[in-house]
């Protein structure tokens, strides 16, 4: 079996993170549009590459970094909007 490189996928693995484009709701961030997101996704997900095994699904491997990633990147982008007391109380 031939490997795959995040180039010869990166078509592909880009289709699965524009799916997301949709649910990107924090609109009112100066910090991130969509685009910035999907930039992170894509250099997050080329940077883990070498721990995909190319035996499994690349769809399903991918969406759940993406998925991961999205909440990741969204909470980090939601916290500095948050009071600090906020924060206290929820942790």
């Amino acid at each position: 079996m031939i490997n795959k490189t995040f180039e010869q996928c990166y078509n592909e693995l880009n289709n699965i993170v524009e799916k997301k484009r949709g649910d990107w709701t924090l609109k009112a961030s100066l910090k991130l549009d969509f685009d910035d997101v999907k930039y992170k996704i894509l250099n997050h997900i080329y940077n883990k590459w070498h721990l995909y095994d190319q035996k499994r699904p690349l769809v399903k491997w991918a969406t759940t970094i993406v998925r991961n990633q999205f909440t990741n990147i969204y909470e980090m982008s939601i916290v500095p909007l948050v009071p600090p007391a906020l924060i206290v109380l929820f942790t």
